[in-house]
């Protein structure tokens, strides 16, 4: 996480615009750069397999960031999927929550062998602060006690904090 925020304040640096801003693509771009500077293997977009409907349908379709840690490859592998959304001081909960839904969908979607953790990935980013103890602050707190690892990545005095939460994904667990 240190990697992303280090990149993030980088390219605000060089272009003049966050690049969390840009788009969800630009997001996991950014994600994945991060992880190959901590060493690990990445790849965007990769086609699979996902479920639809019932359990015995599957389709093809793509998993937004698939990452591998090259020492122990067989037990370490993550398949995210992201959802980012930029937010304001005056948020909704629905604002906060319903992407952080979608993302926890998709990863459910993806096949229990797809890698040793299926991840549902949400990342907040604003133009504004968010203020302590403000509503927004208090849903974005309960959303991070609600995953397995939250972060909040602050910056010097260039860029707002962005938030990235991860949820494991784990095999019969249907809603979070």
């Amino acid at each position: 996480m240190r990697a992303i925020g280090a990149l993030r304040e980088r390219y605000y640096l060089r272009v003049g615009d966050d690049p969390l801003a840009v788009s969800e693509a630009a997001t996991v771009g950014l994600m994945l750069s991060a992880a190959g500077e901590a060493g690990l293997i990445g790849m965007l977009e990769y086609p699979t397999e996902k479920r639809i409907g019932g359990q015995r349908r599957w389709c093809y379709g793509r998993c937004d960031l698939w990452l591998l840690a090259p020492r122990h490859a067989d037990d370490y592998g993550w398949a995210i999927e992201v959802k980012h959304r930029r937010i304001t001081p005056r948020s909704t909960r629905r604002l906060l929550v319903e992407p952080f839904k979608a993302a926890w969908k998709d990863a459910g979607r993806l096949d229990v062998t797809e890698a040793s953790m299926r991840l549902a990935c949400i990342v907040y980013y604003s133009h504004r602060e968010i203020v302590s103890g403000s509503p927004v602050d208090v849903i974005l707190g309960r959303v991070a006690r609600a995953c397995d690892w939250a972060w909040r990545i602050s910056h010097s005095r260039h860029l707002h904090p962005a938030y990235v939460f991860l949820k494991r994904r784990l095999r019969g667990v249907r809603d979070i």
